[in-house]
Protein backbone atom coordinates (compact mmCIF):
# COMPACT_ATOMS: atom_id res chain seq x y z
CA UNK A 1 0.00 0.00 0.00
CA UNK A 2 1.55 3.37 -1.06
CA UNK A 3 1.40 5.99 2.18
CA UNK A 4 -1.16 8.82 2.38
CA UNK A 5 -0.15 12.16 2.88
CA UNK A 6 -0.91 16.05 2.54
CA UNK A 7 -0.23 17.30 -0.85
CA UNK A 8 1.01 20.92 -0.71
CA UNK A 9 -0.76 23.05 -3.45
CA UNK A 10 1.14 26.41 -3.71
CA UNK A 11 3.58 28.93 -6.20
CA UNK A 12 6.71 28.74 -7.08
CA UNK A 13 6.78 32.20 -5.47
CA UNK A 14 5.58 30.94 -2.28
CA UNK A 15 8.06 28.12 -2.02
CA UNK A 16 10.03 29.34 1.32
CA UNK A 17 6.64 29.59 2.84
CA UNK A 18 5.34 26.28 1.52
CA UNK A 19 8.89 24.69 3.20
CA UNK A 20 8.27 26.43 6.31
CA UNK A 21 4.64 24.88 5.89
CA UNK A 22 5.83 21.49 5.48
CA UNK A 23 8.10 21.54 8.35
CA UNK A 24 5.45 22.96 11.15
CA UNK A 25 2.99 19.85 9.73
CA UNK A 26 6.19 17.23 9.47
CA UNK A 27 6.88 18.33 13.17
CA UNK A 28 3.40 17.92 14.34
CA UNK A 29 3.89 14.52 12.86
CA UNK A 30 1.77 15.06 9.39
CA UNK A 31 3.39 13.25 6.42
CA UNK A 32 3.51 15.67 3.28
CA UNK A 33 4.26 15.69 -0.27
CA UNK A 34 5.55 19.01 -1.85
CA UNK A 35 7.04 18.67 -5.61
CA UNK A 36 10.23 20.84 -5.21
CA UNK A 37 11.04 17.77 -3.16
CA UNK A 38 9.08 15.24 -3.59
CA UNK A 39 9.35 14.95 -7.77
CA UNK A 40 12.14 12.70 -8.70
CA UNK A 41 14.78 13.58 -11.13
CA UNK A 42 13.81 12.08 -14.33
CA UNK A 43 10.18 11.62 -13.38
CA UNK A 44 7.20 12.98 -15.26
CA UNK A 45 6.23 16.36 -13.20
CA UNK A 46 2.63 15.80 -14.44
CA UNK A 47 2.40 12.50 -13.91
CA UNK A 48 3.89 12.81 -10.21
CA UNK A 49 0.90 15.59 -9.19
CA UNK A 50 -1.46 13.71 -10.38
CA UNK A 51 -0.42 10.55 -8.83
CA UNK A 52 0.55 12.29 -5.71
CA UNK A 53 -3.04 14.59 -4.94
CA UNK A 54 -4.99 10.96 -5.51
CA UNK A 55 -2.76 9.47 -2.80
CA UNK A 56 -3.26 12.73 -0.55
CA UNK A 57 -5.78 12.83 2.56
CA UNK A 58 -5.74 16.09 2.18
CA UNK A 59 -4.73 18.95 0.67
CA UNK A 60 -3.09 22.25 1.87
CA UNK A 61 -4.06 25.12 -0.39
CA UNK A 62 -1.45 28.51 -0.18
CA UNK A 63 -3.67 31.17 -1.07
CA UNK A 64 -1.72 33.60 -2.09
CA UNK A 65 -2.14 36.51 -5.21
CA UNK A 66 0.22 34.26 -6.83
CA UNK A 67 -1.54 30.98 -6.71
CA UNK A 68 -4.60 32.89 -7.01
CA UNK A 69 -3.24 33.54 -10.85
CA UNK A 70 -1.99 30.24 -11.70
CA UNK A 71 -3.46 27.80 -14.04
CA UNK A 72 -1.71 24.90 -12.30
CA UNK A 73 -3.13 25.37 -8.91
CA UNK A 74 -6.56 25.74 -10.29
CA UNK A 75 -5.88 22.60 -11.82
CA UNK A 76 -4.48 20.57 -9.08
CA UNK A 77 -7.57 21.63 -6.98
CA UNK A 78 -9.44 20.54 -9.61
CA UNK A 79 -8.52 17.14 -9.28
CA UNK A 80 -8.49 16.93 -5.99
CA UNK A 81 -12.25 18.27 -5.54
CA UNK A 82 -12.78 15.48 -8.40
CA UNK A 83 -12.01 12.77 -6.06
CA UNK A 84 -13.42 14.46 -2.73
CA UNK A 85 -10.22 15.10 -1.39
CA UNK A 86 -10.41 17.53 1.37
CA UNK A 87 -9.04 20.98 0.99
CA UNK A 88 -7.33 23.29 3.92
CA UNK A 89 -6.79 26.69 2.86
CA UNK A 90 -4.30 28.92 3.92
CA UNK A 91 -4.17 32.38 3.11
CA UNK A 92 -0.90 34.28 2.99
CA UNK A 93 -2.28 37.67 2.23
CA UNK A 94 -5.22 39.21 2.22
CA UNK A 95 -6.20 38.92 -1.12
CA UNK A 96 -9.97 37.65 -1.98
CA UNK A 97 -10.63 34.82 -4.52
CA UNK A 98 -11.92 35.94 -7.88
CA UNK A 99 -13.05 33.69 -11.14
CA UNK A 100 -12.30 29.66 -10.69
CA UNK A 101 -10.78 30.09 -7.41
CA UNK A 102 -14.10 31.77 -6.04
CA UNK A 103 -15.58 29.16 -7.03
CA UNK A 104 -13.57 26.52 -5.38
CA UNK A 105 -13.18 28.13 -2.21
CA UNK A 106 -16.84 29.36 -1.62
CA UNK A 107 -17.45 26.37 0.83
CA UNK A 108 -14.53 26.61 2.31
CA UNK A 109 -13.05 28.02 5.46
CA UNK A 110 -9.73 29.23 5.18
CA UNK A 111 -7.21 30.17 7.83
CA UNK A 112 -5.19 33.34 7.72
CA UNK A 113 -1.42 32.65 8.13
CA UNK A 114 -1.61 36.54 9.29
CA UNK A 115 -0.89 38.88 11.72
CA UNK A 116 -0.17 35.43 13.68
CA UNK A 117 1.74 32.71 11.85
CA UNK A 118 2.48 30.46 14.86
CA UNK A 119 -0.99 30.64 15.45
CA UNK A 120 -2.39 29.93 12.34
CA UNK A 121 -0.03 27.28 11.89
CA UNK A 122 -0.86 25.35 14.66
CA UNK A 123 -4.73 26.08 13.97
CA UNK A 124 -3.82 24.89 10.69
CA UNK A 125 -2.24 21.39 12.22
CA UNK A 126 -4.78 20.50 14.82
CA UNK A 127 -7.77 21.03 12.02
CA UNK A 128 -6.36 18.53 9.75
CA UNK A 129 -5.77 16.08 12.74
CA UNK A 130 -9.44 16.97 13.69
CA UNK A 131 -11.04 16.09 9.92
CA UNK A 132 -8.49 13.28 9.40
CA UNK A 133 -10.14 11.93 12.99
CA UNK A 134 -13.53 11.67 11.22
CA UNK A 135 -14.41 15.43 11.68
CA UNK A 136 -15.26 16.33 8.38
CA UNK A 137 -19.24 16.76 8.80
CA UNK A 138 -18.23 19.56 11.28
CA UNK A 139 -15.34 21.30 8.96
CA UNK A 140 -17.72 21.40 6.24
CA UNK A 141 -20.71 22.86 8.43
CA UNK A 142 -18.00 25.30 9.71
CA UNK A 143 -17.00 25.94 6.41
CA UNK A 144 -20.40 28.08 5.78
CA UNK A 145 -19.18 30.38 8.31
CA UNK A 146 -16.72 32.90 7.08
CA UNK A 147 -15.85 34.02 10.74
CA UNK A 148 -11.91 34.35 10.19
CA UNK A 149 -12.16 36.32 7.06
CA UNK A 150 -10.13 39.52 7.63
CA UNK A 151 -9.87 40.99 4.87
CA UNK A 152 -9.89 45.13 4.98
CA UNK A 153 -11.54 45.85 1.52
CA UNK A 154 -15.40 46.60 0.89
CA UNK A 155 -15.12 43.73 -1.48
CA UNK A 156 -13.90 41.06 0.76
CA UNK A 157 -16.46 42.00 3.66
CA UNK A 158 -19.24 41.96 1.07
CA UNK A 159 -18.38 38.33 0.15
CA UNK A 160 -17.51 37.40 3.58
CA UNK A 161 -21.25 38.74 4.06
CA UNK A 162 -22.30 36.72 0.77
CA UNK A 163 -20.43 33.54 2.66
CA UNK A 164 -22.05 33.69 6.19
CA UNK A 165 -25.34 34.43 5.03
CA UNK A 166 -25.33 31.67 2.44
CA UNK A 167 -25.64 33.41 -0.38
Amino acid sequence: MVPSHLFICFSSKDEATAREVVDFLEAKGLTCWISSRDVLPGQNYQEAIVAAIERATGIVFLFSESSSKSGEIRKELSIGSSINVPVFPLRLSPVAPTGALRYELATRQWIDIFPDRAQALGKLAETIKHVMAGGAAEQDAASHRRSDFHADSPAARTDCRRWQSGI
